[in-house]
């Protein structure tokens, strides 16, 4: 039997599950890596007064490819608990 909490992560987990895999990599990951990148600006530029221009121009490359990876593995791992949630929810009763 499901608690409140596991059926209102696997209606979740449903919703997610019906768009593609690229979509949810893309919204989950890559939107991760826009705040990333602003986070890192800002840090440098408060703490290292270091401007804009003069920041490390691989970071662009490297925390796009990093957040994708991790949307990913976040799927998969949503996937994972989608399937442990499934099994342990109880099967509707057949009426004969």
């Amino acid at each position: 039997m499901l608690t409140a909490k596991e059926t209102k992560k696997l209606h979740q987990y449903e919703e997610n599950f019906v768009m593609p895999k690229w979509k949810y990599v893309l919204t989950y990951g890559l939107a991760f890596s826009l705040v990333v990148i602003v986070v890192t600006l800002l840090y440098n530029w408060i703490f290292y007064n270091k401007p804009f221009a003069d920041i490390n121009w691989h970071l662009f490359i490297t925390i796009p490819v990093s957040s994708f990876l991790y949307g990913v593995l976040m799927h998969w791992l949503a996937a994972k608990e989608y399937r442990q949630l499934k099994k342990k929810e109880p099967l509707p009763d057949k009426k004969l």
